[in-house]
């Protein structure tokens, strides 16, 4: 099969769902509060109701210059496990960066970056397995994939491919 432009954009675009990116960054406020903002600013329930599960995490902690961060950083990461629902398989969900210095803002400002790998990616890959799908049975643009190349079984692999990534998902949640 080859792969155009489009397919490589695509593949992008469901990379950037698998890992959710949260930053904050604010002067003269608390670790604790900081956290706490962050994680208010995250969307933690599904469409239906149902609380997204924590696969595992990365905090990023920017412009600690008095090391203050590393004796609040246990609470935090309680308030993140119990707010971001982390699965119990994992023994460390959250992981921890901590530098003195911030990049990403004023020269005496504090910074959270959090990077979640949840099961919010299900609902993504719920919604473009549906529209594909829906396009392949209705035959729409397949003459351009016949065209370069792409046979039956490359979108029979890739909906097999996608139901597994999503089942494998819904496991580990567990």
């Amino acid at each position: 099969m080859n792969h155009g432009k489009c397919s490589d954009l695509f593949a992008l675009n469901l990379q950037r769902n698998f890992l959710l990116v949260h930053h904050i960054a604010k002067s003269k406020v608390s670790w604790e509060s900081l956290a706490q903002s962050l994680i208010h600013s995250i969307r933690r329930y599904d469409r239906h109701g149902m609380q997204f599960s924590t696969i595992c995490s990365l905090l990023v902690a920017r412009g600690d210059h008095d090391g203050s961060f590393a004796e609040v950083w246990t609470k935090i990461e309680d308030k993140m496990r119990n707010s971001l629902r982390c699965v119990e398989w994992n023994p460390f969900p959250v992981d921890f960066w901590i530098s003195q210095y911030n990049p990403v803002g004023p020269k005496d400002s504090q910074s959270l970056t959090m990077c979640l790998n949840s099961t919010k990616i299900v609902e993504t890959l719920d919604d473009v397995m549906v529209k594909a799908r829906a396009m392949y049975d209705a035959g729409a643009y397949l003459h351009w994939f016949w065209k370069h190349g792409c046979s039956k079984s490359d979108f029979m692999e890739a909906f097999d491919t996608l139901d597994s990534v999503v089942e494998e998902y819904k496991f580990a949640a567990r």
